[in-house]
């Protein structure tokens, strides 16, 4: 996907998505940038490498700074501490050029990711739908969680 489509791809997904399902598009951005990052280690591209990074450090303070912590009491300080991890082990591995570092992380945002998408799973299940919601942009219609209506467009 070019940059463009991707970028409008993100901005239909973020206008048309519950809160839940932000986190879980900011985890897959994460994700995708600790794969390049990844992969900019193996062709030795550190110009590239430095730009994944960089995003992922924006991407984990986005995450951070939406944290609840009178609402979400222990999850959240948890996930406070694990972003002040991620942060440290992504300039350690950024230092020491390090693909087992970045593969960790993969792996430790991967399971994150799959928990919070499991919870947006739970959330669309318990008002009755099971509608991936940037999908639905793209067939028309309408979303509602709780309610709420997340977006509403015509083809």
């Amino acid at each position: 996907m070019t940059n463009d489509a991707e970028f409008a791809y993100r901005e239909t997904e973020a206008l048309t998505t519950d809160p839940v399902g932000m986190v879980v598009v900011l985890y897959e951005m994460l994700l995708k940038d600790l794969r390049r990052a990844l992969s900019a280690i193996a062709v030795g591209d550190i110009e590239a490498r430095a730009a994944a990074v960089r995003h992922s450090l924006l991407v984990l303070q986005q995450l951070q700074s939406t944290l609840d912590f009178q609402r979400g009491g222990v999850v959240a300080e948890n996930l406070d501490r694990f972003y002040n991890f991620s942060r440290a082990k992504l300039l350690e591995a950024q230092i020491k050029v390090s693909p087992e570092i970045f593969e960790q992380q993969i792996t430790f945002v991967s399971g994150i990711r799959d928990a919070w998408e499991e919870v947006r799973n739970q959330q669309l299940a318990a008002v009755g739908t099971t509608v991936n919601l940037p999908r639905a942009v793209l067939d028309g219609g309408s979303a509602r969680v709780e309610g709420e209506v997340l977006g509403q467009w015509s083809a």
